[in-house]
């Protein structure tokens, strides 16, 4: 069993939270992180107020009511960081961590593959005489040609992006992985940007790309649920934002767009999920193979009962 003291001088979980991410931000994580950690580890003190009197049975009651493994696996991350920084600045004294054994579960990724009608139909729908349907339409173009992360695209801004040379910026403050990276453009996605960024109001100082018709940034969960509402429900389709990632880099592939190239676009650190869509990529080939084989259909055979094969 843990043995778990408290130290004297108690501050509160929120209290402690703010004096966590402070720290965090002073080493440069990202505004979303930060907005993560606090989401996170206050929706497990909501659900467990009891976190600093019994933390491994507070955690372990919360994560218990995720059953799929990615979420399971995003939660335990975060919350894990918070409780080595409590352990680590003296604010839990224990001798085994609220956490030991526990482990992340293995999670099958899901590649989503839309189809080009459902595409072309999703591109259709978007009501360009009005900034929001003209916002939505560039997102989703630059989404599909480009592959990046919504939560990036949403963050980008004016200064970003580069029509005269097709290409557009991911900062290193804004990407996921703090290494930024350049994309390059087709003209239909520049053009859409310009004619975005021409109907932004004259007061919007500094605006992001992709603002909310206010002229504010536009939260990743906010454009989620539009989406959703506006696009998905009307294609009768289970399609997000992110799906558009996966729809960028299966094409690209197809189209027999080299691997390294699509690792260096989709800001993938490794191969290793680069690698997920290649191997998506060959299962296509094969079912294409099967269909367009010159032996398709040709040598298939009735099938009969097999005797005794005659002599030659």
């Amino acid at each position: 069993m843990t043995v778990l003291r408290l130290k004297k001088q108690e501050f509160s979980v929120p209290e402690l939270l703010e004096m966590f991410l402070t720290e965090k931000r002073l080493n440069g994580i990202s505004p979303r992180t930060i907005s993560d950690y606090r989401n996170h580890v206050l929706h497990l003190y909501r659900c467990h107020p009891d976190l600093l009197e019994n933390p491994r049975g507070a955690v372990l009651s919360y994560l218990g009511r995720y059953d799929n493994a990615s979420s399971y696996n995003v939660k335990l991350a975060y919350i894990k960081v918070f409780l080595d920084w409590l352990m680590g600045e003296g604010h839990l004294l224990a001798d085994r961590h609220p956490l030991y054994g526990i482990k992340k579960r293995r999670a099958q990724g899901r590649i989503v593959s839309i189809e080009e009608g459902t595409l072309q139909r999703l591109l259709a729908l978007p009501d360009k005489t009005r900034f929001s349907g003209l916002r939505d339409y560039a997102l989703i173009l630059l989404q599909l040609d480009t592959g990046i992360r919504p939560g990036e695209a949403l963050s980008l801004r004016k200064k970003d992006f580069s029509p005269g040379e097709l290409r557009i910026v991911v900062p290193q403050d804004v990407a996921k992985t703090r290494q930024p990276r350049v994309l390059p453009l087709s003209l239909v996605v520049s053009k859409a940007l310009t004619a975005l960024l021409n109907a932004h109001d004259s007061s919007w100082r500094d605006a992001t790309i992709f603002p909310t018709c206010a002229g504010a940034p536009m939260l990743p969960s906010v454009w989620a649920q539009l989406f959703k509402m506006r696009y998905a429900a009307v294609l009768g389709v289970n399609i997000t934002p992110y799906s558009l990632r996966h729809a960028f880099a299966l094409a690209f592939l197809r189209n027999e767009g080299n691997t390294l190239a699509l690792q260096r676009i989709m800001g993938h650190t490794t191969l290793t999920m680069t690698t997920r869509y290649v191997n998506f990529s060959d299962a296509d080939l094969r079912a294409q193979h099967e269909k367009a084989s010159p032996l398709a259909g040709l040598a298939e055979e009735p099938r009969r009962r097999r005797g005794k094969l005659k002599k030659p």
